[in-house]
């Protein structure tokens, strides 16, 4: 009962089974998920469990590297041989067995190796454990933007239904635009409540990765601008066949099986054995003893002796050799196996990144000021009533699509950055840098585009006169005006679709040609909720 106690306090205090190696990750200058990875590592049952295995194996090497405990035989003689000194009473006899030299030091090398292959296995579910808290956040963070576009979306729409029941108060309106701008409204909700049940899911997830309560509140997470980050597929494939966990799990296990295999050769050969003994002898009771005793009457005696070991089993020992072998022959593959694996996973999530690099560059750089440019040519030409509300409906479905797709790209390229640091088992990106573009690669592009644009713009003044805002058909009095025009009167007006980020500086700016109507975010005229929210999010992540 003490033992059990002594050793229930013992494991009570021992809040960190083991010091474990530093874990580096990036974590892209986000204080809330380095604090849920720190959390993470610190309580996940799965990374203690790892941990105190890896105590265990070491545990093992001292008492594989002594000798093995000595025997003690104790006889005894009721009726006790007659000896020229007297009658034997009793002995004892202690022996030792030694391994023969060098078997010790190859249990030892053996089980130190073992030891370094837990080491390496709670590598990898430490790795494991921070790749899933990143998917996690990652994931969480885009139901957050989901959420929250969705709100948006919603908002807008009633602003859209209130124009609606306006315009059919005047009669200038169809009640079955308000009716259809409901339905749309209650389809809107409807993937708000999806959004919402994901994120909860999610969250659980998170919180049990913490072991912390499913229903646990969270700190505040949020998709962040994303790294520069220049993919080189050698040398990340350099790195991973160095640093990646598996590869090291491999290499240890090649370790571990070849210190198998020498101690498999050393088994065959003898083992010592030494011993001492003590015997009891008693005097002399027989008449010729008692009347002339002889020298060392009743005196004990001692002895020592020596021998070896017969390993007559050769064929065991054969055995073991072979099959020593063939582990280590089975371990070398494993770690071929283990290196052409994360080559082919460093080579696909390589391609991923740079796909959905430039998917984000193709959203953020065309996508998206085309479904603002489109937004607002249709929101102005409801307002004069030239379409329906069929057509505001598909643009704003539109944009808010765009948007909605922009942050699922953002979320899978970091999750694509968490799923390369896993593979290469080194923080990826090494260095957080500020988010200038989308990649070094995607801003050289973005200034070819820049420069093309100005000379398209060029041309097309070249080619023809240019036309004066003041010249534009204006809308007519008494209609509401969702988004007015905002061009400045006497500048040239260019059609050219502007290729760069709204809030960078348009290179149509240097070659004399403002941007075109419905792009200019940073004047001081109306905006509807999303396009407010909208630049407040881009700018923070510009």
């Amino acid at each position: 009962m003490r033992r059990a106690t002594t050793l229930a306090l013992a494991f009570i205090a021992h809040t960190t089974p083991l010091a474990a190696p530093a874990l580096a990750y990036a974590t892209h200058g986000d204080e809330t998920l380095a604090t849920l990875i720190a959390e993470a590592l610190a309580h996940n049952p799965a990374v203690r469990s790892a941990e105190w295995q890896e105590l265990a194996a070491r545990e093992g090497i001292a008492a594989a590297e002594a000798l093995p405990d000595p025997a003690l035989q104790l006889t005894g003689f009721p009726r006790g041989p007659q000896t020229r000194l007297g009658p034997q009473i009793a002995g004892v006899v202690v022996t030792q067995k030694i391994p023969w030299f060098g078997k010790l030091a190859d249990e030892g090398v053996a089980l130190t190796s073992h030891a370094e292959v837990r080491r390496a296995l709670a590598v990898v579910v430490r790795a494991d454990v921070v790749q899933q808290v990143k998917l996690a956040y990652f994931e969480a963070a885009y139901l957050a933007r989901a959420i929250r576009i969705a709100a948006e979306e919603e908002e807008l729409l009633r602003h859209y239904e209130s124009l609606a029941r306006a315009q059919y108060a005047q009669g200038a309106g169809l009640q079955r635009d308000v009716v259809r701008i409901q339905a749309e409204v209650t389809r809107v909700q409807g993937r708000l409540r999806e959004f919402e049940g994901m994120r909860g899911g999610v969250q659980a997830h998170l919180n049990a990765l913490r072991h912390q309560p499913t229903d646990g509140s969270l700190p505040g997470i949020r998709l962040g601008s994303r790294p520069v980050v220049g993919v080189d597929g050698d040398a990340l494939r350099v790195t991973a066949r160095t640093h990646a966990p598996e590869v090291k799990v491999a290499q240890a296990r090649v370790a571990l099986n070849a210190a198998s295999a020498r101690l498999a050769e050393r088994r065959h050969l003898p083992d010592l054995l030494v011993g001492a003994g003590w015997g009891v002898v008693g005097d002399r009771s027989d008449a010729q003893g008692r009347a002339n005793p002889p020298p060392g009457n009743g005196e004990d005696t001692f002895h020592v002796s020596a021998g070896v070991t017969i390993p007559i089993r050769r064929a065991k020992y054969n055995a073991g050799i072979r099959q020593a072998d063939a582990a280590f022959a089975a371990a070398k593959d494993n770690h071929r196996n283990a290196v052409a694996n994360v080559d082919a996973a460093v080579r696909s999530i390589a391609s991923r990144l740079l796909a959905l690099d430039e998917r984000l560059a193709l959203a953020e750089g065309t996508l998206l000021p085309q479904a603002e440019t489109a937004l607002s040519s249709t929101e102005d030409a409801y307002a004069t009533g030239a379409v329906g509300v069929l057509d505001l409906l598909d643009g704003e479905e539109m944009l808010l699509g765009v948007r909605h797709d922009l942050a699922r790209l953002h979320a899978d390229y970091m999750k694509a950055l968490a799923e390369m640091e896993r593979v290469a088992g080194v923080p990826f990106p090494a260095q957080r840098a500020s988010r200038g573009a989308s990649s070094l690669s995607d801003f050289a592009a973005q200034r070819r585009s820049a420069k093309s644009a100005s000379r398209s713009c060029e041309r097309t003044r070249a080619r023809r006169p240019a036309v004066r805002a003041s010249e534009l058909p204006t809308r007519p009095s008494g209609r509401a005006s969702i988004l007015p025009s905002h061009a400045p009167q006497g500048a040239p007006v260019c059609e050219q679709t502007l290729s760069a980020k709204p809030t960078r500086p348009s290179p149509r700016a240097s070659a004399g040609c403002p941007r075109p109507l419905g792009l200019d975010y940073r004047s001081t005229r109306p905006k509807t909720n999303v396009m407010r929210s909208l630049l407040q999010t881009r700018e923070v992540g510009a």
